[in-house]
């Protein structure tokens, strides 16, 4: 399945992801928050993702009763490099060095990948060939988001630090 991540313009704080060119989520990313956090409502339910504090590399998609349904955790300091536990079911996001784009493992299959749609655009392409659920998507892809970014921003090292990813 293909997945489009599209922004709905250059000073947006709102994304939508497309699948068959129909839109089944639109995420909003809070402004001058230092965690990323973003609400979205998903088949009927909200959500919420941020990162789990300041100086965290865990991130957490939270349902509308305060319930963490998908936890993630950046693996290492110097790597983007992210394990996400669902359900029982375990996924990783690996960015390759030097790029923006990214792999999707579960366990330790490769299921899919996330490639920018072009240099100067935050859209995003993934495809997946396992169908892990549209929550594990939606949190996979905002992943992929916000360390684009960051690497863009230039404050990689920084927002490890504490400073804003």
């Amino acid at each position: 399945m293909v997945y489009r991540l599209i922004s709905n313009g250059i000073l947006s704080n709102t994304y939508k992801i497309l699948t068959n060119d129909q839109v089944i989520v639109e995420l909003h990313f809070h402004p001058l928050n230092f965690n990323n956090k973003t609400t979205l409502v998903l088949n009927g339910k909200e959500y919420a993702i941020s990162k789990n504090g300041l100086f965290s590399r865990h991130y957490s998609m939270i349902s509308d009763f305060d319930r963490v349904v998908i936890e993630g955790k950046k693996r290492s300091f110097f790597r983007d490099d992210y394990e996400i536990e669902y359900r029982g079911r375990y996924f990783r996001l690996h960015k390759k060095m030097v790029s923006s784009n990214f792999k999707i493992y579960e366990n330790d299959r490769l299921i899919g990948s996330i490639v920018k749609e072009s240099l100067f655009s935050d859209n995003l392409i993934c495809e997946i060939e396992s169908e892990p659920s549209l929550e594990v998507i939606v949190f996979i892809i905002w992943l992929a988001l916000i360390t684009n970014k960051r690497d863009e921003s230039g404050t990689s090292a920084s927002s490890e630090a504490g400073g804003m990813q």
